[in-house]
């Protein structure tokens, strides 16, 4: 067996690290949770800002999810994968002289299996986006702190900028737009339920490709 490959095989349960497995299991269930009013509906409805009929215990367990899961299990889980990857690019540093390019393939294998997700199961694939994300990582690895703090505010600076173009539109205009996004959304919503209930499964593949997994793609960088 190649040297470098037997250094790189998996870790042993000794070399683990218990309790980061723990709260990654923590993050998990509360992620299935948040994606389960997503199972519910197509992705039309958060394209169109379509909101659905809730009874008013619906309406408070909702409430709840948005204020204690929402976004924060998000961010456990993205914390955790930061730490996996300077976890795996220490570990691959000191065994092998080949760490990115051991990570990049790495990268590159969970990046394949998030777009066959995304194509041919469901829109709400997240492997794709942390695959991209590390690509990123692997430029601030050996960088400073300062270096990586100017990193980090450049980057929020850029996303706030993007998602507050619409504060220079009006209430009226903003209003109008919404409401027209939402009757073409109805529209769309009829469709797809049609397309997802009776549609073959080469339909529903097609409709997806253009409604959903091609808007999933060009919203990626925000």
């Amino acid at each position: 067996m190649n040297r470098d490959v037997q250094k790189m095989l998996p870790v042993q349960g000794g070399e683990r690290i218990i309790s980061l497995d723990i709260i990654r299991g923590f993050a998990l269930s509360g992620i299935l949770l948040v994606n389960m009013p997503l199972f519910q509906t197509p992705l039309v409805n958060e394209l169109y800002m379509l909101s659905p009929a809730l009874t008013p215990v619906d309406q408070f367990l909702r409430m709840l999810l948005d204020i204690f899961v929402e976004a924060k299990f998000f961010t456990i889980f993205s914390f955790l994968f930061g730490i996996g990857f300077y976890i795996f690019m220490k570990r691959a540093e000191e065994k092998t002289g080949r760490f990115y390019l051991l990570y990049t393939r790495r990268l590159i294998a969970l990046a394949i299996f998030g777009l066959l997700h995304l194509i041919f199961l469901w829109y709400g694939d997240i492997l794709l986006r942390y695959a991209l994300s590390g690509f990123l990582l692997i430029f601030f690895y050996r960088s400073k702190e300062k270096t990586i703090l100017k990193g980090l505010l450049a980057i929020a600076i850029i996303l706030i900028c993007l998602l507050s173009i619409n504060i220079f539109s009006s209430p009226e205009s903003l209003e109008t737009q919404i409401n027209n996004l939402q009757a073409e959304g109805k529209v769309k919503a009829e469709e797809a339920i049609h397309i997802y209930q009776n549609g073959s499964y080469a339909e529903w593949l097609s409709y997806r490709f253009f409604h959903e997994v091609i808007p999933v793609l060009e919203n990626i960088p925000f």
